[in-house]
């Protein structure tokens, strides 16, 4: 078995919160589809928190974008 195959056996966890990370970057909430409205009207907030947990060794990246 190879060492990729015999990762992908174990269970993989993947987290990582993005509303909280926006909200403590001054995203305004103020609104019911308030995560929409960062993607569609703040979107350096969403880079700047992918980049943020870019700084963190990990296995799996997951990216939050609207296409």
């Amino acid at each position: 078995m190879t060492k990729i195959t015999a990762e992908l056996t174990k269970p993989l966890l993947i987290d990582g919160a993005m509303s909280t990370a926006l909200e403590q970057l001054g995203a305004d909430t103020n609104n019911s589809l308030w995560t929409a409205s960062v993607l569609a009207n703040q979107p350096a907030l969403v880079k700047k928190v992918h980049q943020e947990y870019g700084t963190v060794p990990c296995q799996v990246y997951t990216l939050n974008n609207k296409n």
